[in-house]
């Protein structure tokens, strides 16, 4: 299943990108800074059902990623594998300019 989602608030909280229904893994995940003239940087959570933590220090797996404009960032060398409503979130620097884009499939 392919799923996109733009950014459009810019700082906290960051944004819902994905969110585990059943079973999942995540194969991939392509964050896009669609704008030819604005940089921005991303952080990068993952939040496990009933775990307590909001998106935070506790769940933050990358901060600070720098994307010029027109880049792609990918996330592609590992896999999540994901429990019944595990959550991806991003947090991006600017609004309207981040776009992700994740590929899952269901294991269960």
């Amino acid at each position: 299943m392919i799923t996109s989602t733009q950014i459009v608030t810019a700082g906290n909280p960051p944004t819902l990108v994905y969110q585990s229904s059943g079973q999942s893994a995540v194969t991939t995940m392509l964050c896009c800074n669609t704008s030819t003239t604005v940089s921005a940087s991303i952080d990068i959570f993952v939040v496990s059902n009933g775990s307590g933590y909001p998106a935070g220090n506790q769940t933050q797996i990358m901060k600070s990623i720098p994307l010029p404009p027109t880049e792609t960032f990918v996330l592609d060398s590992e896999k999540f594998i994901l429990e019944n409503l595990d959550s991806i979130y991003v947090g991006s620097t600017t609004a309207g300019s981040i776009t992700v884009t994740i590929s899952s499939v269901s294991t269960a």
